[in-house]
């Protein structure tokens, strides 16, 4: 079976070999890269969190998506691939017949989706096939010894009400909004999270600006919220509506926090 079992996890910092890079699995792209490595600062961890399936907490990367990173580097990382095993339309038809069996003990989706990271390995990988016989046969163990007691307390049914936490995908334009900047920081952030597709975004030439005052009252006249990100925020007017942010102080939380306030 592949996957990740509890005891890679315990031994998975030491085992990322050097050949895989983030930019080297399927699936992951450049803008995807960005937002991993912006999320957990380095490689290393980021690596880690891919080869566990923990991306998902990542905002813009779904759960699915990041067990199919977790599937791509176990293809990999072990340099084998379903297709490899299962050669036939038969085999892979009475595969997915089992899976499906399977899928219906499932209690939560996301372990509908786990699921579907396991299939058979070929004999030159025993070892792997042993520590997935012993990882579910803990399971199984634990299942015997607390199965009544579990069902007691109605478990089953509370683990069947869990869903998925969902990103914010489908966040509606906020049209009632605009950022403003002058900086290349702000520039860069905003296209690489494609934050113009969330809301109103313009990039301004203080420079050649003489009235302050007049040329951003035309913005906070018209939209609800207006951003101010760059570099001469000492120039820049009290208004009410006018919120003011320094580029280090700039975060995807603080130009469209609905996007993390969504998922909750």
């Amino acid at each position: 079976m592949s996957g990740i079992s509890d005891t890679q996890k315990m031994t998975i910092g030491s085992q990322i070999p050097s050949s895989i890079r983030i930019e080297s699995i399927p699936g992951i792209g450049q803008k995807y890269r960005a937002r991993i490595l912006d999320y957990y600062q380095n490689e290393e961890s980021a690596l880690d969190a891919i080869k566990l399936g923990a991306v998902g907490c990542v905002p813009g990367i779904s759960f699915k998506q990041a067990l199919r990173f977790a599937q791509a580097y176990f293809n990999l990382e072990e340099k084998i691939t379903m297709q490899d095993v299962m050669q036939t339309p038969d085999i892979l038809d009475i595969y997915h017949q089992i899976i499906a069996i399977i899928k219906g003990y499932a209690k939560t989706e996301y372990s509908k989706l786990k699921i579907m990271q396991y299939f058979p390995l070929p004999s030159t990988k025993i070892s792997l096939i042993r520590n997935r016989q012993e990882y579910f046969k803990k399971a199984l163990d634990f299942t015997h010894k607390y199965h009544e007691t579990l069902e007691d307390q109605q478990i089953s049914q509370f683990c069947a009400q869990l869903d998925i936490l969902k990103q914010a995908e489908d966040l509606p334009r906020i049209n009632s909004r605009i950022i403003l900047t002058d900086s290349k920081k702000v520039k860069e952030l905003i296209e690489m999270e494609e934050l113009q597709e969330r809301t109103h975004f313009e990039i301004i030439d203080l420079n050649k600006v003489t009235d302050f005052d007049r040329f951003f009252q035309k913005y906070t006249q018209n939209f609800d919220v207006v951003i101010y990100c760059g570099t001469q925020i000492q120039k820049i007017p009290d208004i009410s509506n006018l919120i003011i942010l320094s580029p280090q102080e700039v975060s995807i939380s603080a130009l469209v926090p609905e996007q993390i306030i969504r998922t909750f």
